[in-house]
């Protein structure tokens, strides 16, 4: 009888917590969204400010991307994202997407000659992930 009792605990308490983990499943708190957030403009700014150095060097990156973020990388990526549309005039809007294992920003920026997407993948502990166009 002692071992039903057991068992019948044990087994409630393993769905509480597949409920739970279920439940929380992609979603970020609201300091996690605002933290991104506000990396994320942050270094769209100082790409657009073309200081590709400081955007490898100053932010906040998983030790993958940190080797595939350097300064030269996000040139490129600045560059093919703002070719042919001007100089960058501001972020136009910021759009976040939390699955699972990371959070999407896209930020829409606006230029002189039309708009363009970057995407900026953050881990659950805020650290870049990946950065591409959108």
């Amino acid at each position: 009888m002692k071992k039903k009792k057991y068992l019948a605990f044990f087994l409630v308490a393993v769905s509480l917590m597949l409920l739970f983990t279920a439940c929380n499943k992609g979603k970020y708190g609201e300091d996690t969204k605002t933290k991104s957030e506000e990396i994320t403009r942050s270094l769209v700014q100082v790409l657009a400010e073309g200081d590709y150095a400081k955007a490898a060097d100053d932010f906040p990156y998983t030790t993958r991307a940190k080797e595939e973020m350097d300064a030269q990388n996000l040139k490129i990526l600045w560059e093919g994202l703002s070719e042919g549309k001007g100089e960058f005039r501001e972020i136009a809007g910021l759009e976040d997407d939390s699955w699972d294992k990371e959070l999407k920003i896209t930020v829409v920026c606006s230029f002189e000659k039309g708009t363009a997407e970057l995407v900026v993948a953050f881990d659950r502990t805020v650290k870049i992930k990946s950065i591409y166009t959108g």
